[in-house]
């Protein structure tokens, strides 16, 4: 029988001026996010106040990272620029991607981006381009590494995954949601990967094989992000229908859904999560506002 868990309301956090579409941990007790007003903001998450705004950018925020050795702080805008923000503020623009640019994922002792032309970027820490390699004709939404298996999963408006070795060599396509895919999440434990989209299924894979396992009517509209805990017991999804759900990691079995009627929670689309530690969890929203939550088991 699964545990029960508890979920309190720690924080809010406002400022944001237009919906906020990226979250992600900063170095030590930092939170970052930005959005649709071009705003990077850092916020304390151990001490909740006023957030210090950290550049502005001339263009909608989709993505979010910081490398957490250097502390740089990369942001992906709708146009498909990448701007890099040093540790002394000072802005870098680049030219990324031809649309938008969805996803910014650490890897080694670089970055990968991914964007509304299809492609894959593989970046250096210091902003120089390593390779590129053409996905889908569709948009790339998500690029996740697979520790364990040795593959990169994407997740694609083609409403495909696609799966590639560590040499960006096509292994596998993933086929069975019937829209586009948004989101991602390994589940080391039982060896699954879990997909979620436009079409509100959670989509369950076996990997490395790629064999579907499952899938789950979580939501009723799209799902915008999946995000596994840091202890590994729970993940959680975020939704249009403006709730976040906490699943356990092993069972799938739904545990908790925070909604505005028992929790005063968001009032409209969840966009972004992220942990910032194995019981804190941060969400952002189109209402312009950012929560952070408490999950103990």
């Amino acid at each position: 029988m699964t545990a029960k868990i508890q979920v309190n309301r720690l924080a809010r956090f406002t400022g944001h001026k237009q919906a906020v579409y990226a979250l992600t941990a900063g170095r030590g007790d930092a939170l970052l996010s930005a959005g649709g007003d071009g705003y990077v903001v850092e916020w304390n998450a151990s001490n909740p106040g006023d957030g210090r705004v950290l550049a502005q950018i001339p263009a909608p925020v989709y993505s979010l990272a910081c490398l957490q050795e250097s502390g740089l702080i990369l942001a992906g805008t709708q146009a498909g620029n990448l701007f890099l923000i040093g540790t002394d503020e000072r802005v870098k623009n680049l030219e990324a991607h031809r649309a938008g640019l969805f996803s910014i994922t650490a890897h080694e002792k670089g970055f990968i981006t991914t964007g509304g032309d299809g492609m894959l970027i593989y970046w250096d820490a210091e902003g120089r381009i390593l390779q590129r390699v053409k996905v889908s004709d569709k948009p790339v939404r998500k690029a996740l590494w697979l520790e364990e298996t040795g593959q990169w999963v994407l997740a694609s408006s083609d409403f495909c995954i696609h799966v590639l070795d560590r040499d960006w060599k096509r292994l596998n396509t993933l086929q069975g949601h019937t829209h586009s895919v948004f989101a991602l999440a390994w589940l080391p434990h039982i060896q699954t990967l879990v997909s979620g989209g436009r079409d509100a299924v959670l989509r369950l894979w076996n990997m490395p094989d790629g064999k579907s396992t499952g899938e789950i009517a979580a939501h009723i509209y799209h799902i915008h992000s999946l995000q596994l805990s840091p202890c590994g017991l729970w993940f959680a999804s975020a939704s249009m229908d403006k709730t976040i759900k906490i699943w356990d990691a092993r069972s799938m079995e739904l545990l908790k859904v925070i909604d505005f009627a028992k929790f005063q929670a968001h009032t409209s689309s969840v966009n972004s999560l992220v942990w910032l530690n194995q019981d804190m969890l941060a969400s952002g929203s189109d209402d312009r506002q950012i929560f952070l939550w408490q999950i103990q088991g």
